[in-house]
């Protein structure tokens, strides 16, 4: 019997050892699991903490897109002002090259209205020095045409007295002739 004790005592100390042997493999195996469940528990607070700046991120980059989509319309508003601006400046440099082309024409007239003045000045001088010589002219020659009208005048009043005088001696000598026959 007592091999079989000693048996069963090599038994039970085989089952001693195997009990022992799975109580460290399943130590070790808490253990690892534990381990490993500390992991996974940091693991998932990481996605979390991932997932929140992810959600965050999403939330900037929403704001960054709004923003792009915002500086976008801008940009499409400035270049439409821009081309606006642009034919605006395009059609007044025309106006203005029309306008400098309108003022060079009206100095053009005017200076040639300035010399045809200048001209006409010059000659409107030459007639006032005419018309005050022909005025002067005009004046003696009134007065000479005067001094002739008066001439004349005594010349007629000469005259008349002498046809007068010759009518009262022919009238004499008529009846001076009527007295004699």
């Amino acid at each position: 019997m007592g091999t079989r004790r000693e048996g069963r005592g090599d038994g039970d100390g085989m089952r001693q050892n195997e009990i022992l042997f799975l109580q460290e493999q399943n130590k070790v195996v808490l253990e690892t699991l534990e381990r490993v469940e500390a992991e996974r528990e940091k693991a998932h607070e990481q996605i979390r903490a991932c997932e929140e700046r992810d959600s965050s991120l999403q939330s900037e980059l929403e704001l960054v897109n709004d923003k792009i989509q915002a500086l976008a319309q801008r940009l499409r508003q400035d270049k439409s002002e821009t081309m606006a601006k642009d034919e605006h400046v395009k059609v007044l440099s025309e106006q203005n090259k029309q306008m400098l082309g309108l003022l060079e024409t009206e100095e053009n007239k005017s200076k040639s209205s300035t010399n045809v003045i200048r001209d006409l000045t010059s000659k409107n001088r030459k007639l006032q020095t005419i018309a005050e010589e022909f005025d002067v002219a005009k004046a003696e020659l009134e007065k000479q045409v005067s001094v002739a009208k008066s001439k004349c005048a005594d010349t007629v009043a000469t005259v008349r007295g002498a046809r007068s005088l010759n009518e009262v001696l022919r009238s004499n000598i008529q009846n001076t002739e009527a007295k004699t026959r």
